[in-house]
């Protein structure tokens, strides 16, 4: 991957789908447009019914539920393919390891990706793609956007 185009909002709505009509927010740069892929990156609390399946197989204790680690996900759309990749992983700063395991495995091939993200992890995604040596861009847009 060569480049992410970051589009940061205070609040974050998902919807339920997705389209690249944050990329076309005032104020964002026309170079996002040179992207093949768009996408979302979200951190949250595990569900209820959230199955760890390793832990679930040792018999160890908080294998269904919220055990107190945040979540990760990301998802990339194409213009005519819809999604080409869903993934979550733990998260566990300050080494990230989770989220540096999604932007290697599922945009490694990408180019260039404009991403979606609350600005509260920008910094946590920021870190970890200067590790990966990943140029960022970033338009921090001042109003709440959803996923579309």
């Amino acid at each position: 991957m060569s480049k992410i185009f970051a589009v940061t909002t205070p609040q974050l709505t998902a919807n339920g789908q997705m389209s690249y009509s944050f990329m076309l927010a005032p104020g964002v740069s026309d170079d996002i447009l040179e992207c093949g892929y768009w996408g979302v990156v979200t951190i949250r609390h595990k569900g209820e019914n959230e199955v760890n399946p390793f832990r679930l197989a040792r018999g160890e204790p908080n294998a269904v539920g919220d055990d107190g680690v945040m979540r990760w996900d990301l998802h990339l759309f194409a213009p005519s393919e819809g999604n080409v990749y869903s993934g979550g992983a733990d998260a566990h700063p300050p080494q990230e390891d989770g989220l540096r395991e999604l932007l290697t495995g599922g945009m490694h091939d990408k180019g260039s990706v404009a991403l979606l993200m609350e600005r509260n992890v920008f910094d946590r995604v920021q870190s970890v793609c200067t590790g990966l040596g990943i140029e960022v861009q970033v338009h921090h847009h001042p109003e709440p956007l959803s996923t579309s």
